[in-house]
């Protein structure tokens, strides 16, 4: 009997190893045990510096298929983390999704949350209208603090490095420790400011008609570039050199280090930022993308998506691989080569209404106005 009884307890013991370890191998699994690096969304910046220029390169090769997942509000935003496509909502809210369509978890907030939370040590940081700023735990949901940091929010966050946040309110530019809610410095900004990108020490701030660059430990004012007719869109990082829209209707390369001008070329209208990578510099605007050399602004080719579709504004980009993803004012969301601009696929997502795209390891999420979320597997 005893040595029957010195034999099962080890075969137990065994027998809870091989299933803790299947559970730890699932698909689930992975994911909460070990978080892969953040997928990048290069038009909004949404890499774990926020840089908006580093693409994720292990990108898909065929687009397999997608469906629409209809929501109770508007979703305003949406990004991913691994297998999780995180949302928030007009009506307040942050709500999860698994990357097949499963709810994970939504939780309610007292204001509208601007843009789309942020990402920093599994939580998640969200600033809302009311000036508030919320971090929430990132496997449910519950709040941790949340802490009034202004009168009105105007920009989402944009996490710098692992432990900063920045954003802006209708006034100013805010720093904060995300680990303590603690405020580092505030920088007084006249002008309505759009998300901010980061590199390093430097932020980067479109006020209008005056781009600024602010040091990251202090907020003091490295330089201000004013042009007339106003920057338009996010500006986006690249090494040593910005990249920008402008409202009448060019893409500028900037110095990092001056502002000064080091080309610029013309393209049509959009709100949207470009995607920089591999030494090229993609653009969007009225049913048309360019291709430009990053080192000297010279047009490398140039595609019409749309006659037909006004892409103003809600044109949007994102690049995975060798493929660019293109939406707009259109009921397609449209797959392009990221080297000749020739249209791959196009994907039916919407009734002609904007289109906010993410990418994740293996899929990408499409969300337009009419409350629907589309999510696209790919196939290696």
């Amino acid at each position: 009997m005893e040595s029957g009884r010195v034999e099962y307890i080890p075969m137990q013991r065994v027998l809870s190893f091989v299933l803790a370890l299947a559970v730890l191998l699932s698909q689930f699994g992975l994911v909460v045990a070990f978080p892969p690096e953040r997928a990048i969304w290069v038009q909004r910046g949404y890499d774990p510096q926020k840089t908006g220029a580093v693409p994720w390169e292990a990108g898909p090769n065929f687009v397999l298929s997608g469906e629409a997942i209809r929501t109770k509000e508007t979703v305003q935003g949406v990004s991913t983390y691994g297998d999780l496509v995180v949302c928030s909502g007009t009506n307040g809210s942050v709500f999860t999704l698994a990357k097949w369509g499963a709810a994970v978890w939504a939780t309610r907030l007292d204001s509208q949350p601007i843009g789309v939370p942020a990402f920093s040590r599994g939580h998640l940081f969200v600033f809302k209208k009311n000036g508030k700023l919320a971090k929430l735990r990132e496997n449910n949901g519950t709040v941790v603090w949340d802490i009034k940091m202004a009168e009105e929010g105007q920009t989402d966050v944009t996490v710098v490095g692992d432990r900063l946040g920045v954003f802006a309110s209708k006034r100013s530019v805010i720093c904060v420790d995300l680990e303590s809610g603690v405020r580092v410095w505030e920088k007084p900004i006249s002008g309505n400011i759009q998300p901010l990108s980061c590199q390093g020490t430097f932020i980067l701030v479109n006020a209008e008609s005056e781009l600024l660059c602010l040091l990251l430990g202090n907020g003091n004012k490295v330089w201000g570039r004013k042009l007339e007719t106003g920057f338009a869109g996010v500006p986006v990082i690249s090494g040593d050199r910005i990249y920008v829209g402008t409202f009448n209707e060019n893409v500028m390369c900037l110095s990092l280090w001056t502002g000064n001008t080091v080309w610029q070329a013309e393209r049509g209208y959009s709100g949207a930022a470009p995607t920089v990578a591999d030494g090229k510099v993609w653009v969007p605007g009225n049913g048309t993308v360019w291709c430009y050399r990053a080192e000297d602004g010279k047009p490398v080719w140039k595609s019409v998506l749309d006659k037909s579709s006004d892409f103003v504004f809600w044109n949007q980009l994102a690049k995975s691989g060798d493929l660019l993803f293109a939406s707009g004012n259109s009921p397609y969301l449209y797959v392009l080569d990221a080297e000749n601009g020739q249209t791959k696929k196009k994907l039916s997502v919407s009734s002609g209404v904007g289109v906010d795209l993410a990418l994740g390891f293996d899929y990408i999420v499409a969300v337009d106005a009419r409350k629907q979320i589309f999510i696209f597997g790919f196939s290696k």
